[in-house]
């Protein structure tokens, strides 16, 4: 069974940002991509912005129905949702965020980052 990666907004947007591959990404590592309701809207709000943050949120909206992102209801919002899903799921987290990262770690969740040369890990 794949290990499954909950994404949120500050990683997608970083993906689009950084142009990379998500779906490369699936098949190397073998993982699953999900995220939550909550950071879906959170995209779709920012995408209504006339800022290049509220394009690049248009486009990683784009992206979770392109590839077909599993996307699940949480009882939280934003960072909170993450990391309820990431527990319930027994998933490790995708995200720029610091604060978020620190979270998970503390809750011995595994945390992905998309890397100055492209890599996740």
């Amino acid at each position: 069974m794949s290990m499954k990666i909950v994404l949120d907004s500050s990683f997608l947007i970083q993906v689009v940002e950084r142009k990379k591959d998500l779906k490369e990404f699936i098949l190397e590592e073998q993982v699953e991509l999900i995220t939550t309701k909550s950071i879906l809207d959170e995209l779709e709000s920012i995408s209504k912005e006339s800022t290049k943050r509220g394009v690049k949120a248009a486009v990683a909206v784009i992206l979770l129905k392109q590839l077909q992102i599993k996307v699940f209801e949480t009882e939280t919002e934003h960072d909170d949702s993450v990391l309820e899903l990431a527990e319930k799921e027994k998933a490790g987290i995708a995200t720029a965020d610091d604060l978020l990262a620190s979270r998970a770690k503390k809750l011995n969740i595994k945390v992905c980052r998309l890397k100055e040369n492209g890599k996740i890990n």
